[in-house]
């Protein structure tokens, strides 16, 4: 407990590296050791720890730390974790851990009421989106694939296809999910983002038009409440209307932005969130969860049946209570569950939904902060509206402003692209700001001060950066882009010196 709680103290002064510098090989070798034949004492052993492991460790909770949609623990949520290891319950079943899964079954309604679905909606917790994708879609084609198919394979479909939509700006959860499902990826149709990088309900509506004939099996439809790339919110009600209309499965990757229903202020953002057929949210994205925790929950639960009805005879239940008799593994694909629901219930419990709700939207404020700072640099390009907790935005010299292509983030000026000047020039010019930006990214991660991550958006390399951090500070943000722009000159000035 106290190398937890001196890591965490550290953590939020800002006091580690928040990368390591050190070569992958060399880091391999410094572990490195036969397996031990012999025990060390407790003292040993966290001697260790601090000198093989501390110093390689990537702060993710470092307030200058932007690079992922991935919030650092809430201290009540790492005492949980401690607690739920030792605890140490299997939630396969009501049987296996009564009050746990009481528990889960209670943060889950939790869950559910943040996101709006109805009353009588559940599901469970996950390892994280993925796997809560993976459930979502497994349910989604149980439900729409013809008779037959559940038992008998994708193959009686013969050429045709089970096809699923999302936009361009999907996560990759949605594919990964197709090929493990059987669908194949190419049954996956990307339709384009409009503007905003938002999912563009017209072109949906005539690639599912399309696809009907020529005979495929148009069945689901993943919206998304946060993409992965800029956090934009797709126009989730009229998605939802489409997706009726079309007799569509309806899922909604919330994963980083379902939250947002805690707060006043930005709920509206989500409506039509409440009309989806499944949702995936974590828990441990905005929430201040340790990972794992993340969650899918369904409209309707008993469809999940359909999906994860197999099972062995020593799984039998014979209690007949409608709680006693309640499975887990009937609406996910894991049978062996650690008690993830413990975390999320003591943070809800221990900060209150109003206050997390607060910081939601003091970290929104951050992101729209730092997107001001970067219109306001001579140096800096947003490349993305900010409508959640992302900013995309790159290193732009002025030099390279003047040749390639500059492309605000208003919805017309995406279209202007190369009217009226050189494309090929442009692209040329383009592709040196990304080498440029690259190269940015990488130094920005290897010295250690801040950390950014990176988006391709309309083929242009983004620097990243998410405002989900509830140590981040407005200094914070003043300093990652005085760090960027220092590396920025700094690169540039050694490009020309090399030409």
């Amino acid at each position: 407990m106290r190398l937890a709680r001196s890591w965490t103290r550290g953590a939020a002064a800002g006091r580690h590296r928040i990368f390591p510098d050190l070569a992958g090989v060399n880091l391999a070798r410094r572990l490195a050791q036969p397996l031990p034949q012999r025990g060390l004492t407790p003292a040993r052993l966290l001697a260790e720890l601090k000198r093989d492991l501390l110093p390689f460790l990537r702060d993710s909770g470092h307030p200058a730390f932007f690079g992922y949609v991935m919030s650092p623990p809430s201290g009540a949520g790492v005492a949980a974790d401690l607690l739920a290891s030792a605890f140490d319950q299997n939630l396969t079943a009501w049987r296996s851990a009564p009050g746990p899964t009481e528990m889960e079954r209670l943060v889950v309604d939790w869950l559910r009421q943040i996101t709006g679905l109805p009353e009588g909606s559940g599901g469970l917790l996950t390892s994280g989106g993925s796997m809560a994708t993976l459930a979502a879609l497994s349910v989604a084609r149980a439900v729409k694939a013809p008779a037959g198919t559940v038992r008998g394979g994708l193959g009686l479909l013969g050429d045709r296809l089970m096809t699923l939509y999302s936009s361009d700006e999907v996560h990759m959860s949605v594919p990964r999910a197709a090929q493990i499902l059987g669908l194949g990826t190419a049954a996956v149709r990307i339709v384009p983002s409009d503007a905003r990088f938002r999912l563009d309900p017209a072109a949906l509506e005539d690639a599912v038009l399309a696809d009907r004939r020529a005979g495929h099996l148009p069945f689901c439809v993943v919206a998304s409440a946060g993409t992965v790339n800029t956090g934009a919110v797709d126009p989730l009600e009229a998605i939802a209307r489409l997706a009726r209309k079309h007799r569509l499965w309806l899922h909604v990757d919330a994963a980083y932005g379902g939250p947002l229903g805690l707060s006043a202020l930005h709920r509206p953002l989500l409506r039509g969130l409440e009309e989806a057929d499944s949702v995936a949210l974590d828990p441990h994205k905005w929430l201040y969860a340790p990972l794992d925790a993340g969650c899918v929950l369904y409209r309707d639960p008993a469809t999940a049946r359909a999906a994860f009805s197999a099972r062995g005879e020593y799984a039998q239940i014979f209690e007949t209570g409608e709680r006693e008799s309640f499975a887990f593994f009937e609406h996910g694909p894991e049978l062996s569950r650690r008690f993830r629901a413990l975390k999320v219930w003591m943070i809800l419990k221990y900060h209150g939904a109003e206050r997390l709700g607060q910081r939601l939207a003091e970290e929104m404020a951050l992101a729209t902060h730092l997107a001001r700072l970067v219109q306001n640099h001579a140096e800096l390009e947003l490349l993305a509206p900010v409508e959640t907790g992302i900013v995309c935005f790159r290193y732009m010299p002025a030099a390279a402003r003047r040749g390639a292509g500059s492309r605000a983030v208003v919805p017309d000026e995406r279209r202007r692209g190369g009217r009226g000047g050189d494309d090929r020039g442009r692209r040329a010019a383009d592709a040196i700001v990304d080498r440029l930006n690259q190269d940015l990214l990488l130094a920005l991660q290897r010295g250690g001060r801040v950390y950014l991550s990176n988006a391709l958006l309309r083929g242009r390399f983004a620097l990243r950066a998410c405002l989900v951090n509830f140590r981040t500070r407005r200094t914070d943000l003043e300093r990652l882009v005085q760090e960027v722009v220092r590396e920025g000159r700094r690169l540039t000035t050694a490009d020309r010196g090399r030409s």
